[in-house]
C-alpha cells in the first residue's frame, strides 16, 4: 500500500496527462507477464512452497521497484509555501491532520470519486478470494487453474496496449462505466450457469479478462480525477476509505458461504451485484465530470490551470 501510494505520486508528477492510459496499458502488460509466469509454472508448488514463493515475490517487488525509482528523472517545481512564523500554532500536527480531513472528505466530488475507486477495488474480490476453493470443490485440477488463469492473463497481455490507447481516446471514466457493465452481465450469467468445472472455466476466464481489462481502463483514474496540486493527499484519503472497505468483504464473504454451505454460486452474485451498484456510482462521477469540463476541459474542483500545465506535462522529455 505504502509503496503504491507513493508511485501514484510520482507518476502523477511525470506523465503527461494524455498518454496516461498508454503508460498505465504498457505498466500493465509487465505485470500481466508476471502473472502468466506465476499462474502457469509457480501456483501448483504454492502448497508445498509457500515460503519461498512468498519471498521471492518480495524480492521481485523490492528490486522491481527501486529500479523504477533509479530511472525517474523529476522535473523543476515551485517551491513550498512559506512558514508562518507569526502563527505557529496554526501550523501543529494537529492542525495538520484537521486541514487534511477537512480538505479530503468535505467536497461531494470527491467522496463520489473515493465510493467510485472503492467500488471497483471490491466488485472482483468475492470471486478473486474464493475462486481455488470454488474450482476443488467442482474437482478441478489446480494445474488446470493456474493454465487457465495464465491464458486469461495472456489475453489481457495483449489488450493491455490497445485498451491504453482507447482510454487515452475515450477517456478513463468512460472506459471503466463500459467494463463494469460487461463484468456485470457475466457474473449474472456465472451465477445460474456455473454447474461443473468446464462452465467453471469459463466463467473463471472471463472474470479475469474483464476485471485485468476494468484495471487496466481505470488505472490512471485517479491521476484524471483527483487534483494534480494535491494529488499524494486526496488519493491517500481515497486509500484509506477502500482499505477499511475491502478489509471486510472477504470475513463479510465467507460468513455467507458458511452460512449456506459453501454454495459458491454467491461469489458470482455478490459480484453482480457490486459491479451493480459500482456502475451506478461511476455513472454519478461521469455526470459530474462532464459538468466540469468533461475530457477536453475537466478541472477538479480546488486545481487551477496552472496546476495542469506542471513543468514535467510541459516538457514530457524531461522524464525517463
Amino acid at each position: 500500500m505504502s509503496a503504491a501510494s507513493v508511485l501514484g505520486g510520482l507518476v502523477n508528477d511525470v506523465v503527461p496527462r494524455p498518454v496516461l492510459g498508454r503508460f498505465y496499458g504498457l505498466f500493465r502488460a509487465i505485470s500481466l507477464a508476471d502473472g502468466m509466469i506465476f499462474n502457469f509454472f509457480l501456483i501448483k508448488h504454492a502448497e508445498s512452497h509457500f515460503l519461498l514463493l512468498f519471498g521471492g515475490i518480495a524480492v521481485v517487488f523490492g528490486v522491481g521497484f527501486l529500479v523504477i525509482c533509479l530511472m525517474v528523472k523529476e522535473g523543476e517545481y515551485p517551491p513550498p509555501h512559506e512558514f508562518d512564523s507569526q502563527r505557529p500554532e496554526r501550523r501543529g500536527f494537529w492542525h495538520a491532520v484537521g486541514t487534511y480531513f477537512r480538505e479530503s472528505y468535505s467536497h461531494a466530488h470527491y467522496l463520489w470519486c473515493f465510493a467510485a475507486f472503492t467500488l471497483g477495488a471490491i466488485t472482483f474480490m468475492p470471486i478473486n478470494i474464493f475462486s481455488i476453493p470454488y474450482a476443488k470443490q467442482l474437482n478441478m485440477d489446480m494445474g488446470y487453474y493456474g493454465n487457465l488463469v495464465g491464458i486469461s492473463y495472456g489475453v489481457s497481455l495483449v489488450l493491455a496496449y490497445p485498451l491504453g490507447s482507447l482510454v487515452d481516446h475515450f477517456h478513463q471514466v468512460r472506459m471503466g462505466l463500459l467494463t463494469l457493465t460487461l463484468y456485470a452481465i457475466s457474473t449474472a450469467w456465472g451465477a445460474f450457469m456455473v454447474h461443473d468445472a468446464r462452465t467453471f472455466g469459463i466463467a473463471l476466464v472471463v472474470h479475469t479478462v474483464l476485471s485485468g481489462t476494468y484495471f487496466t481502463c481505470t488505472a490512471s483514474m485517479a491521476q484524471a480525477l483527483l487534483p494534480r496540486s494535491k494529488f499524494s493527499q486526496f488519493a491517500s484519503a481515497g486509500g484509506i476509505i477502500s482499505s477499511l472497505v475491502t478489509i471486510g468483504v472477504g470475513p463479510a464473504m465467507g460468513i455467507v458461504l458458511d452460512t449456506t454451505g459453501h454454495n459458491y454460486r454467491y461469489t458470482f452474485l455478490a459480484g453482480f451485484i457490486l459491479s451493480c451498484i459500482a456502475v451506478a456510482v461511476l455513472f454519478v462521477v461521469f455526470r459530474r465530470f462532464m459538468a466540469l469540463g468533461g475530457p477536453k476541459g475537466y478541472l477538479a474542483p480546488g486545481d487551477t490551470r496552472d496546476d495542469i500545465v506542471t513543468p514535467a506535462a510541459a516538457a514530457p522529455a524531461r522524464g525517463h
